[in-house]
């Protein structure tokens, strides 16, 4: 299901296959604390074992919001416990300043509970997440049809 646009924030959630799905609506920096912030909370709320992020078309992040990011947003990250799986998808030049710092940010693999992978698309990323190409059809359909 398609949840409402808050905070600049378009979410898509799955309870069957506990995947939520994230993308802004309107990419720009005043809207970056508030978006991952309802993306935690969303986490949070539907403890969601698999998470899409899609980056697609977010300017490059200012060291303001990456010192922003790795004390208020990681910390959250790393806590959810319930978290097995995220998939972030870049897909242009900005993306990829925005992937090495996401990289960073997040750490070596035994810091976290968590695997996590880059995708240039988000059907690549929804079949990483389910395993299942129905699956990746259905929210695919869902999702452009909202």
């Amino acid at each position: 299901m398609l949840l409402p646009v808050v905070d600049s924030l378009v979410a898509q959630a799955d309870a069957e296959l506990r995947l939520l799905r994230f993308q802004w609506a309107v990419p720009s920096e005043d809207h970056t604390r508030p978006a991952f912030m309802r993306g935690l909370a969303l986490l949070a709320e539907y403890q969601a074992t698999r998470v899409l992020v899609d980056f697609t078309g977010m300017p490059p992040t200012s060291v303001t919001e990456e010192i922003w990011l790795m004390q208020h947003w990681v910390p959250g990250i790393l806590r959810q416990a319930c978290l097995l799986q995220a998939a972030m998808v870049f897909d242009n030049e900005y993306d990829l300043h925005n992937w090495a710092k996401m990289e960073n940010m997040l750490g070596p693999s035994h810091l976290r509970s968590f695997q996590f992978q880059f995708f240039d698309d988000a059907a690549a990323a929804l079949h990483w997440l389910t395993g299942s190409d129905a699956a990746v059809r259905r929210l695919q359909a869902e999702w452009l049809a909202g």
